[in-house]
């Protein structure tokens, strides 16, 4: 799958830099597209196959967010994250140099170079988080004064993928597992998400020089997201004792963070808010 998704990637980043120069012949976005398709598609030389599975909620995750830390792959993700972003980052200047970046397509040149990255590192059994977040970093430092615009699109669309995610989470998942719900997993999910999360994250701040209220902010909303889903699904299909256990336990305190955190942002953010600028008056 990611192999196929790096071709892809590779191929609507390159297309998204000369958009603007193809748009002024005869040739059309769905001609190349489908032309390529044909071309290096399995008909023809076999490059690009592409195999669509069952498994939509596992591939929406680890395209959100998911972090497998291991050190070799830590290495590769980062080399294609470096390669990868300072190659993107020169066609980018040198195809806006001559004009053939146009406004839409411009949106898209980020997005689809993410993609590359994390695609590529996990194709070279790297972390594919790792290369999307080094990636991102160097791109940043490359594109100082246009980074907003060119940065918009990439973080509407990982909005977008996170709410998908979400979405067939509650759907999938939440559904069947709310009578799954034993005492110890509901005890233990509360512990989770307060003392547990709480006190660990409060340690880590320890020597910061933050206020102490900002550290009870920091350990009640974050780190959280969608790895949690991501390190289930890996678990349930791993076969390990008790897999079942530790996935109901999961699916309960991720499905208790998207209330609790959700209901509590803006009420505590502006509480927080309200509370430093007194302190500084």
């Amino acid at each position: 799958m990611y192999y196929n998704l790096t071709v892809f990637a590779v191929f609507a980043f390159l297309y998204s830099a000369i958009a603007g120069g193809v748009s002024r012949t005869v040739i059309l976005g769905p001609m190349l597209f489908t032309a390529f398709g044909l071309i290096f598609g399995p008909v023809g030389l076999g490059i690009f196959s592409p195999d669509i599975n069952n498994q939509t909620l596992r591939t929406l995750a680890d395209l959100t967010l998911a972090l497998k830390l291991v050190f070799k792959e830590i290495g590769i993700g980062i080399a294609v994250g470096l390669v990868l972003t300072f190659l993107g980052g020169w066609v980018l200047k040198k195809c806006w140099q001559h004009g053939w970046i146009t406004e839409v397509w411009m949106q898209v040149t980020v997005v689809v170079l993410a993609m590359a990255c994390f695609a590529a590192a996990q194709s070279a059994h790297g972390s594919g988080y790792i290369a999307a977040f080094i990636g991102g970093l160097l791109f940043g430092s490359m594109v100082k004064k246009s980074k907003h615009e060119l940065l918009l699109a990439a973080e509407g669309t990982g909005e977008a993928f996170a709410l998908i995610t979400l979405m067939v989470f509650g759907s999938a998942v939440i559904g069947q597992a709310l009578g799954n719900f034993s005492w110890a997993v509901i005890i233990y999910a509360l512990l989770s998400l307060t003392v547990i999360r709480m006190l660990s994250i409060f340690l880590s701040l320890t020597g910061t020089g933050e206020r102490t209220e900002s550290k009870l902010f920091l350990t009640w909303f974050g780190p959280r997201g969608l790895a949690s889903v991501v390190f289930a699904i890996i678990v349930l299909n791993s076969g390990v004792p008790a897999a079942g256990t530790l996935v109901m336990t999961v699916v309960c305190t991720v499905t208790m963070s998207v209330f609790a955190h959700g209901l509590t942002a803006n009420p505590l953010a502006s509480a927080l808010g309200a509370r430093i600028e007194r302190l500084k008056g």
